[in-house]
């Protein structure tokens, strides 16, 4: 609030943003180009910056595209429609720059100590992020594409739950919300900062991320873990004859 003045349209973080969104994300991914451009509203001299993001040597003499700051993000929605690759190639190139699901380029401090090495290479051994760098890059892609797909589902399911006369388990309500609300972080960390800003600083941008996959993670392991419980119950208890 005391800085507002230095919040506005004007400010380099706006540029920026929308020059690595439009610019930089959006446009190079449009199978044509020049009907993007003219749905934007963008003149065609444009074009010729394509591909730039707002930190380009291009950019050093002057924005070939200025233009591009007065377009809103809303008119992206129309161009999605007609050009789902804008939505889909975008995404997808996300997905690769998200991981190591961390800043790598941040800086770690650790003590002068043998006993702090030690710990850090444990940490960073049991770590998530660890874990999940190991899946290959189309099974990582494949496991991220399959929780938003099925975010929606869920999402049918639990609303369901919530009636009355619905026959569903506490427990599975509960799991239900965990997975939803899971879905929601990933699909947000990954819309707002490709959509958001391009692919700059995507570890960064996207930080909730690696928490919602791993809510979803542990939701399913624990459906699968109460489910597999039921089922030994059921097994367990005497037979009437």
């Amino acid at each position: 609030m005391i800085n507002v003045e230095h919040l506005g349209p004007e400010t380099g973080a706006f540029k920026a943003n929308k020059t690595n969104t439009f610019l930089m994300a959006v446009l190079p991914a449009a199978n044509d180009q020049h009907a993007a451009l003219t749905h934007l509203g963008l003149p065609e001299h444009c074009a010729v910056a394509i591909g730039y993001s707002w930190y380009s040597p291009e950019l050093a003499n002057g924005h070939p595209c200025p233009e591009v700051f007065n377009v809103k993000r809303s008119q992206l929605l129309s161009l999605f429609a007609s050009q789902p690759s804008t939505f889909f190639t975008p995404v997808w190139r996300g997905l690769s720059e998200i991981r190591p699901l961390y800043p790598v380029y941040l800086g770690v401090i650790v003590p002068d100590s043998k006993t702090a090495t030690v710990k850090l290479k444990v940490a960073q051994s049991i770590a998530a992020s660890t874990w999940l760098m190991r899946l290959p890059e189309v099974v990582f892609k494949g496991l991220v594409v399959s929780v938003m797909l099925i975010n929606p589902v869920l999402w049918m399911l639990l609303i369901k739950s919530i009636r009355p006369y619905s026959r569903l388990a506490s427990e599975l309500r509960g799991f239900l919300f965990l997975a939803c609300l899971g879905g929601l972080t990933c699909g947000y960390a990954v819309f707002s900062s490709v959509f958001g800003d391009g692919y700059i600083e995507m570890q960064k941008h996207a930080v909730l991320f690696l928490p919602g996959l791993l809510a979803v993670l542990a939701a399913a392991l624990s459906c699968f873990l109460w489910w597999l419980g039921c089922i030994t119950q059921k097994d367990t208890l005497p037979q009437r004859h």
